[in-house]
């Protein structure tokens, strides 16, 4: 099911044309889908068996991407499960953090599916101040949640739109701090012992007329983060229209210092925001 359904979305890579989804077979059969859904990821949360978990919301994602508007006839049933696994899954283990971050990203998923029914808006305003709570409260290296909660959070603002003031000032800091993180590029000889940290991934090359190879170091984390935050700057300028006006004067230095940045990714989405 995951895989019919994946190849109902046919993404446009280029972003020239929007993308496009043939949901019609999806939503005749919409009830007994998300009905069995819900009975699995209910059988899953009980017995706490993750793997189960986790693929039903591999499913209920794209589900939801594809039928949009129809899900909020849904959204009400699963969005309490979603809260009750945030609320007793610790996160200490690899495996629970990875639960955690699927659970963050289907909210989003839902949370998108619905973004112009405005009944939800209660649930949506709580869902975003716990979110919001467990970035602020910090994750271990690499934990996949603060991913999820980014991403989860950018497609809320197209919920909120100017609501999103709630959190935005503190959000946008976090986002421009990442937007600034150094990428720590290293030049050296291939002949000597890297200096490159473990998150650094290097690459070595020889010129025609250089004697030596020289190997060039980056931390490829420092630049994924980097990458996101720019991104989600350009995905909350969307979301929140004019009421975003307040913040182009913190936003609009951090824009135009790497509107000539090495990155494709960061120069595309300065330009974008820009």
């Amino acid at each position: 099911m995951i895989n019919f359904t994946s190849g109902l979305i046919q993404e446009d890579d280029n972003e020239i044309n929007d993308t496009k989804k043939s949901s019609e077979i999806l939503t005749i059969y919409a009830d007994q889908l998300f009905s069995s859904l819900h009975e699995n990821l209910g059988k899953g949360i009980k017995e706490k068996y993750e793997p189960l978990q986790e693929e039903v919301m591999n499913l209920l994602n794209v589900s939801a991407t594809l039928i949009e508007d129809h899900f909020a006839k849904y959204f009400a049933k699963f969005m309490p499960l979603m809260v009750e696994i945030l609320d007793n899954v610790e996160g200490k283990t690899i495996q629970q953090m990875n639960l955690r971050a699927r659970t963050i990203e289907s909210m989003g998923f839902m949370i998108s599916a619905v973004s112009d029914n405005q009944e939800f808006m209660g649930s949506v305003q709580a869902v975003t101040e716990k979110l919001f709570g467990i970035l602020t409260a910090g994750f271990a290296h690499d934990d996949p949640q603060e991913v999820a909660v980014k991403e989860a959070l950018s497609k809320i603002a197209f919920y909120l739109k100017e609501d999103f003031h709630v959190i935005a000032p503190k959000y946008l800091e976090i986002l421009v701090q990442d937007a600034k993180t150094d990428i720590d590029i290293k030049q050296e000889s291939a002949d000597l012992p890297s200096a490159a940290s473990d998150t650094s991934k290097s690459f070595e090359f020889k010129l025609k007329g250089m004697e030596n190879s020289t190997r060039v170091s980056l931390n490829t984390s420092a630049l994924g983060n980097k990458i996101a935050a720019f991104q989600h700057i350009l995905k909350l300028s969307e979301a929140m229209g004019t009421g975003f006006l307040q913040y182009i004067p913190a936003i609009l230095p951090v824009i135009k210092a790497h509107i000539n940045h090495f990155s494709k990714a960061i120069r595309k989405a300065a330009l974008k925001t820009f």
